[in-house]
Parts: structure tokens; C-alpha cells; sequence
């Protein structure tokens, strides 16, 4: 009997060491991405994704994410997680996404859920790119995208009614200017236009309750 104290106290560091490097990897890996990335209005990349600049957490972080990243060269991946304004984006609200064409053989925007997969709609749309808003040969085009969850004549993209979702944007073959300096590249903005009435009483109810505190 007495060594049965003894062996669960080493039971539980064991456990708690477990945990504890479980917990640190994981942390490591999610920020991964933003220790070595570019924050390019609300929109971030990381020129390590596909190349040998990649650490393991990195790598780690791309495989989580389902990412099939290439070099570089082949492709820049630009992902946003937040409005212009720097809120999370939610399928509760609807947002106005605007930009130009980019200089790349050809790119492509799409929208994940909150498991980091394609979003089921009864539309079976899950992205846009430069031919199917009819840019291949209108490179100075202005084009405009609404990301909601209520559907829209045109241009619609489809999300989930009250989940978090991210947006992705791939340049394929960009030109050398966006490969050198991918901050400076002009990206889309991400407006919010309005949100249901839920969504508005809850981020009232969060700012009274940070008033209050």
C-alpha cells in the first residue's frame, strides 16, 4: 500500500509533462504562421510557406490547415481571418470584398469554415477567380465579391449562418515584384455591411460588459 501513493504521484507527472508538451506544441504550431509572417492590411502571408525556410512547426501548421503549399515562385497564399476593421469574420454578418486584378498568371479567392475546409452550400460555389469574374484580358478591372450566408444575385460567396470563417487568396505565378516584397502588394479590402440582430446584441453585450470593466 505504501507504494501505491508514490506510484500516482509519478502517474501524474507524467501526465502533467504530457500535457503540458502537447499544449506548448500546439501553441507553437499556430503561431508558427505569425512568427515569420507579413501582415498586409487584413490579410497575412509567410514567405517560409513551401520553401526549405519552413520549420517543423510550420510545416505542422500547413498540414493542420490542409494547405498544399508550393514555392514561393509557384504560388503566395494570402489568408484573412478579420474585417478591415480587425474583426473576427462571422457568418452572421455580410461583407463587401473589393480589389483589382493581380499581376499573376492567374489567382483565385475562396472561403473556408471554422475546420479549415470548403463550406457545403446549396449553390456548390466555393470560389471565384480571374475568369470566372471575367478579368483574363480586363487586368485594371475593379471586381466585387459579397460574402454572406443569405444568398445574392451575383458575385456571391456562401458561408455558414453563425460560424467563423477565413478567406484564402492564391497568386499563381506572381510576378517578381509581389514575390520580393508581398507587403506591398495592393489586396482587397474586406468590409463589413451589415450583420443579423443577433450578432448585433452580442457585440453590444461585450461592449457594455468591457465598459463596465
Amino acid at each position: 500500500m505504501s507504494g501505491f501513493p508514490k506510484l500516482l504521484k509519478i502517474a501524474g507527472v507524467v501526465v502533467f509533462a504530457l500535457v503540458a508538451g502537447i499544449g506548448s506544441a500546439w501553441w507553437s504550431i499556430l503561431g508558427a504562421m505569425s512568427a515569420t509572417g507579413i501582415q498586409n492590411g487584413a490579410w497575412y502571408t509567410s514567405t517560409a510557406i513551401g520553401s526549405q525556410a519552413s520549420d517543423p512547426y510550420m510545416r505542422a501548421q500547413i498540414a493542420l490547415t490542409g494547405l498544399l503549399a508550393l514555392t514561393k515562385a509557384e504560388a503566395i497564399y494570402f489568408t484573412a481571418t478579420e474585417d478591415d476593421d480587425g474583426n473576427a469574420l462571422s457568418g452572421n454578418c455580410t461583407y463587401e470584398v473589393t480589389g483589382r486584378s493581380f499581376a499573376a498568371r492567374w489567382w483565385s479567392l475562396t472561403a473556408y469554415g471554422d475546420d479549415h475546409y470548403l463550406i457545403d452550400n446549396p449553390a456548390d460555389r466555393y470560389s471565384y477567380n480571374v475568369a470566372s469574374l471575367g478579368l483574363r484580358f480586363a487586368p485594371l478591372a475593379k471586381w466585387q465579391l459579397t460574402v454572406s450566408a443569405e444568398p445574392r444575385e451575383m458575385n456571391w460567396l456562401p458561408v455558414d449562418n453563425g460560424s467563423f470563417f477565413s478567406l484564402t487568396l492564391r497568386l499563381y505565378n506572381p510576378s517578381p515584384d509581389i514575390v520580393a516584397d508581398p507587403g506591398a502588394v495592393r489586396l482587397p479590402s474586406i468590409r463589413k455591411v451589415a450583420c443579423t440582430p443577433e450578432a448585433e446584441g452580442a457585440a453590444e453585450g461585450t461592449t457594455e460588459a468591457e465598459a463596465a470593466s
